[in-house]
């Protein structure tokens, strides 16, 4: 027997509203879940600094990488890495990350591999970071989501100790040049959006073919929050949120 057009009609909506809520219950999950840990990494600001690198051709390439990491008292590393395109869309990777110290040696041995980095003054890595972001912004470009994450890392460094000057862009305007792992709607969304915000004829624009160089997914796996037992660590409350920003060893 067919069900009645109105009952059906009646049963496809109720369906929809549920999966409308499931949607946005997903959502206000994440945006929990990446609160807590942008709030854990800020409590990890305060370890002592443990290396602060960056990529010392990233304004003459257009690309470059920034890490900062910090010693737990355990030993661990936690991690703060940045992909700063300084033609135009600021911070297009971030990666927040506790790690082994052997992990984070083969990381730092993978990123040399792809590029030249050497040892920055912290005001530096922090100011060319945030400056990168700042001028995506005016070009209508929001950093990756890891950012908001990662950046807690940089605690009470100071920008403005930083004198160096940094000039983004390529002769003047921003210049975006396509990764090879850009789809096509991808990049029509990015053109999209500097015709919007700098007009046309006021921003360059190159098809990338090529392969190679850094993609920051390969150190996606693993990166999970989970509690570390041994933190030596004094017992106080902020104490415990840090203890469960490591992963515990097997």
């Amino acid at each position: 027997m067919a069900l009645d057009p109105k009952k059906r009609q009646k049963k496809l909506a109720k369906r929809k509203a549920q999966r409308k809520d499931k949607a946005k219950s997903l959502v206000l999950k994440q945006q929990q879940k990446s609160a807590y840990e942008a709030n854990r990494f800020a409590l990890a600001a305060r370890y002592p600094i443990h290396q602060c690198m960056a990529n010392i051709t990233m304004f003459a390439s257009g690309m470059g990488t920034v890490i900062l990491s910090r010693r737990a008292p355990n030993g661990d590393i936690v991690l703060g890495m940045f992909l700063l395109d300084t033609y135009c869309l600021g911070v297009k990777s971030a990666l927040a990350r506790v790690m082994l110290p052997y992990e984070y040696d083969e990381m730092i041995s993978n990123v040399r591999s792809n590029e030249l980095i050497q040892a920055v003054e912290p005001s530096y890595a922090r100011k060319v970071v945030e400056s990168a972001v700042a001028y995506a912004a005016n070009l209508g470009f929001k950093p990756d989501p890891s950012y908001q994450t990662a950046k807690e890392l940089f605690g009470e460094i100071n920008a403005d100790d930083c004198t160096d000057p940094m000039t983004f862009g390529k002769d003047g305007k921003p210049l975006y040049v396509s990764g090879p792992l850009d789809s096509p709607l991808k990049r029509q969304q990015i053109v999209a959006t500097l015709e919007k915000n700098c007009g046309a004829g006021n921003f360059d624009y190159i098809v990338h073919l090529g392969g190679g160089g850094l993609n920051f997914d390969e150190f996606d796996e693993g990166d999970e929050f989970d509690d570390f037992d041994d933190l030596e660590l004094d017992e106080d409350e902020e104490d415990n949120d840090i203890r469960s920003l490591v992963r515990r060893r097997e």
